[in-house]
């Protein structure tokens, strides 16, 4: 196939391939897209981390109820130590023989420590169905 430059035209004749201004504006492209991609990447990754705690209090919850049914109280019965994925520390605080507050800290998180910046804070639930946060976000249930 012959070349489409000519050998005494080629002073007309453009090599192929890409400019060094092209690939520049093909990475700050992409640098903008990136930097609006991974802060909602990140809000997704800990809106799925807190759905952990919302799991690990509901089993917790349930191991709960059952020691209450076999015993008729609440004193003396003990729940999972950390959510089903690692994410949360789950603890038992202000039980009695009626009722109790179970709280997912994401403080205590055993595995990394990845939602220690959660807006929501702890989340928690009463024997009751009452359920809340420490932190002031919203939708954090």
């Amino acid at each position: 196939m012959p070349s489409p430059c000519h050998p005494v035209r080629s002073v007309h004749c453009r090599a192929a391939g890409f400019t060094l201004v092209e690939l520049l504006v093909v990475m700050a492209v992409m640098a903008i897209l990136a930097s609006i991609a991974l802060p909602n990447y990140q809000r997704h990754l800990e809106e799925s981390r807190r759905a952990d705690a919302v799991a690990g209090l509901m089993q917790g919850r349930q191991q709960l109820e059952r020691c209450y049914t076999r015993q008729a109280s609440y004193a003396g019965c003990s729940t999972l130590s950390v959510s089903p994925e690692g994410h949360y520390g789950i603890s038992l605080s202000s039980v009695n023989a009626g009722s109790y507050r179970l709280v997912a800290d994401p403080d205590a998180d055993a595995a990394s420590g990845a939602q220690a910046d959660d807006a929501c804070g702890a989340l928690w639930i009463t024997q009751d169905g009452q359920r809340g946060q420490e932190g002031n976000a919203n939708g954090c249930w």
